[in-house]
């Protein structure tokens, strides 16, 4: 048997270690090779990050930090009520090692090689769809325990506290980084944007609420060999219950933010997937305003992905050429975005 860590970068406050364990089978037909993906989760406090954070904050932080969701949700009946062509991983086994960590030994899906073109955005905006449209809030069977997600925590909390004054501070704009790759404008609508907040907040509150995955975004989407056709949803961490269209903001923003898509690309992405998370609504018979949906998904994008679409923590660094290239790439996804979320907020009763 060998046991090796896993390539993966671990790069959130839960995950304690990404494991493959595998070996070979034999009796007198051969031997075959087996292969287990084993992820290990801890309560955040055992974070060298957790320690950097400021004390008053650390009940918020273990708050929107959930570790214990993704073992629940694998225990839980709720993979029996996926749409067909959306699945999670085979789980085999969910131990807890302790009160502040548990074990997940799930299937160690073998990767089809696929690009994430528009027609796969497409099929995975519909199965996110059905899921929602499927699974609202008032009929989400009883053992998956999705708690509320809390958009207003994130933003008065996390955002405001640690993204905000940065963006308000005139030396983050005066950062050579900075100052050569966003437009002149961008410094404006930034905190502009995020004087729209509180009002989206409210009408957001008067969506109806579905079960979301939610991190949907294209790198917990996985396609298996011999499986062309369906996703594997892998990484349940932050499944919860929140306005409908959720899902949607991280399936657009994921690949935008690990640098792997190019932002030009962004609008013929967000033009493909709202019309099939729509008809995936439909295929389950939830008939609801486009419009309430467009809220929903633009909603959470602006405050999930917008206001923290330029990574100003990291102008700190030392000036390289790869860290200018990012600034670039972020500057036109911040951009982007920030229309998105301008439009939006235009569109409210309280900013007619």
């Amino acid at each position: 048997m060998a046991v090796e860590a896993c390539s993966e970068p671990v790069t959130n406050l839960m995950t304690a270690s990404l494991m493959r364990v595998g070996g070979q089978l034999a009796d007198d037909r051969g031997s075959t090779h087996w292969s287990l993906f084993v992820k290990t989760l801890q309560s955040a406090i055992h974070s060298p990050a957790f320690a950097q954070i400021p004390a008053e904050f650390h009940a918020q932080a273990l708050a929107q930090f959930p570790w214990r969701a993704e073992g629940r949700v694998y225990r839980s009946s709720l993979a029996r009520h996926l749409p067909a062509g959306l699945r999670m991983p085979a789980i085999h086994r969910v131990i807890d090692l302790d009160d502040t960590h548990m074990s997940i030994w799930m299937e160690d899906v073998p990767l089809l090689e696929a690009d994430w073109d528009l027609d796969r955005y497409r099929r995975a905006a519909r199965l996110l769809g059905r899921m929602a449209g499927r699974l609202p809030e008032r009929r989400l069977p009883a053992d998956v325990l999705a708690e509320r997600k809390d958009l207003r925590e994130y933003f008065f909390g996390r955002v405001t506290h640690a993204v905000l004054p940065a963006l308000r501070d005139p030396a983050t704009w005066n950062h050579p980084l900075l100052r050569e790759a966003v437009d002149d404008r961008l410094h404006d609508d930034l905190p502009a944007l995020a004087e729209a907040v509180p009002p989206l907040l409210d009408r957001l509150d008067e969506l109806p609420r579905t079960l979301v995955h939610g991190d949907a975004c294209p790198q917990n989407l996985l396609t298996a060999t011999g499986e062309p056709d369906t996703l594997v949803a892998i990484d349940w961490t932050f499944v919860g219950v929140c306005a409908i269209g959720f899902d949607l903001g991280q399936l657009l923003a994921g690949r935008a933010e690990s640098g792997d898509l190019d932002p030009a690309a962004l609008a013929s992405v967000h033009d493909a997937i709202f019309p099939e998370y729509v008809a995936g609504l439909r295929d389950e018979n939830c008939a609801i305003d486009e419009d309430r949906v467009r809220l929903g998904y633009l909603g959470a994008l602006l405050i999930r992905s917008g206001l923290t679409s330029l990574p100003t923590e990291l102008l700190a660094g030392v000036d390289t050429p790869e860290l200018r290239r990012l600034f670039a790439r972020r500057a036109h996804y911040a951009r982007f975005l920030v229309d998105l979320g301008l439009d939006l907020a235009r569109s409210l009763p309280s900013h007619t």
